[in-house]
């Protein structure tokens, strides 16, 4: 009876085994047909394709009514900005001021000051342009 027993678990064992390598087999082949290798260009540039972008970096300096400076964390944000045009900047810088609204005044002031900040950092004044814009609902 041991024998029989010992046969049937070899004889399991050896269909599990054929079984799980015929599935590691057949999930390996492609039955979709389509040729990868026909899809690779020949030329290197397209191969091994190197993009470089340089997109828009912007803060947002968020101003109070009565509050016309700027607080010690947009200052840092300020002064990074003009860290990283000094290194790479090509263009020019610009400062979009609310007008018309409960906070103008406050606006304009710390759009002085961020103009200051940058100038301290090296920024040249013919790299910062100062815009205004109207907003739809003053509130």
């Amino acid at each position: 009876m041991t024998r029989n027993t010992q046969a049937g678990r070899a004889r399991t064992l050896a269909l599990f085994g054929a079984l799980v390598t015929s599935a590691v087999a057949l999930g390996g082949c492609n039955l979709t047909g389509d040729v990868v290798t026909g899809t690779v260009p020949d030329d290197y540039r397209q191969r091994h394709p190197i993009a470089i972008t340089e997109g828009e970096q912007s803060i947002v300096v968020f101003v109070g009514r009565a509050r016309g400076n700027l607080t010690e964390t947009q200052r840092d944000d300020v002064m990074g900005l003009a860290r990283s045009w000094r290194r790479e900047g090509t263009g020019a810088i610009a400062i979009d001021v609310p007008a018309d609204t409960s906070n103008a005044r406050s606006a304009q002031a710390v759009s002085r000051e961020i103009r200051g900040v940058l100038a301290s950092m090296g920024v040249p004044a013919h790299a910062i342009t100062r815009r205004s814009y109207r907003i739809e609902d003053p509130r």
